[in-house]
This record gives C-alpha cells, structure tokens and sequence, in this order.
C-alpha cells in the first residue's frame, strides 16, 4: 500500500515574462554582455567556490571551547536576552585590553 501524503496540493504557477539581454537597456550599466572588455572587467575579481564551501571570513573566526560558569553568571547574563554570549565576550574583551 502507497503512503498519503499529506502535503498540500502545489500552487497553481502563473507563467513569468523574462526579459532576454537584448531586451535589457540601461544607460547606467557598465555591463554589456556583448562587449568583451566590459564581461572581463565583470568578472575578473570573481572567484570559483564549490557548494558548502564557505567564502572568506569578514571578521577574524572565534575559536569555539567548553567552558564551565557558576550558575549566578550563567543566569545573569542569559537573564538581558538574546545574545548574551557576545555581550559575556565583550565584557571579558574589555577586561583583557584594560589589564594590558
């Protein structure tokens, strides 16, 4: 015996009208997939990147421990909300650089 699904039915898809490049024409674009130059130009800073793979980091990475707190601190800091744990590294943050 087949299992039912029990998803919903899917949408009904309206069909979309695409605009092809030649349709395109905007005065302000440096982009012009007909001219060489400007596709070059487009692409020259661009870099391959496989799919899962991450791209370079904005900030320099956290290195990730196991810690233990005593339970008052766990509970104050978790007490101000969403993202306590950055406000907990920046307080340890500023008591490093203050006891350089």
């Amino acid at each position: 015996m087949k299992p039912r699904s029990s998803s919903k039915p899917p949408a009904t898809v309206k069909p979309v009208k695409v605009a092809s490049a030649n349709s395109v024409r905007e005065p302000d674009c440096p982009y012009d997939a007909h001219n060489e130059k400007a596709v070059a130009a487009f692409w020259q800073g661009a870099s391959v990147r496989l799919p899962g793979q991450r791209g370079p980091q904005k900030q320099p990475t956290k290195t990730a421990v196991t810690i233990r707190y005593s339970p008052e601190v766990l509970h104050f800091f978790k007490q101000t909300g969403s993202g306590w744990q950055t406000r907990m590294n920046d307080i340890l943050l500023a008591h490093v650089l203050k006891s350089k």
